[in-house]
């Protein structure tokens, strides 16, 4: 671990389609290869990021994800705290949390994903699994699956015990305990594409920064106001949020006209700071899923790209009082 604590960031938008997967997988990858730690937590529904990562939710052995992770806090009744044996509802609430958000149990709940690779052995060559990191740095993931849906549900029946109110600190505290074990220098949580009560989770858990993935669509940009709304928002109770990091644009074309055009929209116009790196628009996105690999491995333009956006992440953490870009002052 390379930092003194463990900072937490998301990617976002409220929009589908855009690459913020891949950017979670690229990023993750990049910090790793970078000699960073990190884990990554899945919070889509769709777990794009846990099948990318070829983990089969389907033939897994014993797979826990993060909508089991949340669920014993979700589904207890409060109203039942006497016959559970408690004198109070905050009683059985402060207990049960204690039960659910605790290390021992929640480290069963993160994976080490691997991909192939063939390596000499003698005059042979063999294929072999090694991690994502490489041991470089750790590359870690705390995979999702379709359940997760279930949790917005289930949010919405126990806000009857916070005054009708979402209690958007359930992902907050279920991350505690890992960054109490000081392993992690980053969290990456990879968000749905909505705004949602599990979502409104991620964006109070990510009190580091929330980065907004945009393709250069004027939908995908029209999809940032939901996510600046309900950030702005987690600001005003929660001040020790850092908010809005900036925009990274993907998906990118130098050669393409309509690229260039939004992309100097966006700098005038949308009062948010530009990360400086783009990540190429390429084929070889798809053919990375084919092969079971992430981009960064097979399109070096990609590796780089992505590379410069880690190192852009590492000194916004560090020098959290410079601007992020060049393109607009802090």
């Amino acid at each position: 671990m390379n930092f003194e604590r463990t900072y937490t960031i998301a990617n976002a938008n409220a929009k589908g389609g855009i690459g913020k997967t891949t950017n979670s997988l690229g990023l993750c990858y990049a910090l790793a290869h970078n000699g960073f730690d990190v884990l990554l937590i899945d919070g889509d529904p769709q777990a794009s990021s846990t099948s990318d990562l070829r983990i089969d939710l389907k033939h897994e052995d014993n797979l826990n994800t993060l909508d089991e992770l949340l669920c014993p806090i979700l589904k207890a009744d409060f109203t039942a705290y006497k016959e559970e044996g408690y004198k109070s509802q905050r009683d059985y609430w402060n207990e049960l949390c204690e039960e659910t958000f605790n290390w021992e149990r929640i480290c069963e709940f993160i994976y080490t994903p691997t991909y192939e690779r063939m390596v000499r052995v003698g005059t042979t060559w063999e294929t072999k699994e090694f991690p994502f990191g490489d041991n470089l740095g750790k590359f870690d993931i705390l995979p999702s699956s379709i359940d997760l849906t279930l949790c917005d549900l289930m949010m919405g029946t126990q806000s009857r015990f916070f005054g009708g109110h979402i209690n958007p600190g359930y992902l907050q505290m279920a991350l505690e305990p890992i960054k109490d074990q000081k392993i992690y220098d980053f969290i990456v949580i990879d968000l749905p594409p909505q705004v949602s009560s599990i979502s409104i989770n991620m964006l109070r858990s990510a009190q580091d920064g929330v980065i907004l993935n945009s393709n250069l669509d004027m939908q995908s940009i029209r999809g940032f106001r939901s996510i600046i709304e309900s950030t702005e928002e987690l600001q005003e109770t929660f001040p020790e949020h850092r908010g809005i990091l900036g925009i990274l644009f993907s998906m990118y074309s130098a050669h393409r006209s309509t690229d260039k055009t939004i992309e100097e929209i966006a700098k005038d116009f949308v009062p948010i700071p530009i990360f400086d790196a783009r990540i190429p628009d390429t084929s070889d996105a798809r053919k990375a899923i084919l092969s079971n690999k992430l981009l960064n491995q097979i399109n070096k333009k990609a590796a780089e790209a992505y590379n410069g956006f880690a190192m852009e992440i590492i000194n916004a953490m560090r020098f959290p009082d410079k601007p992020i870009g060049t393109n607009k002052e802090k």
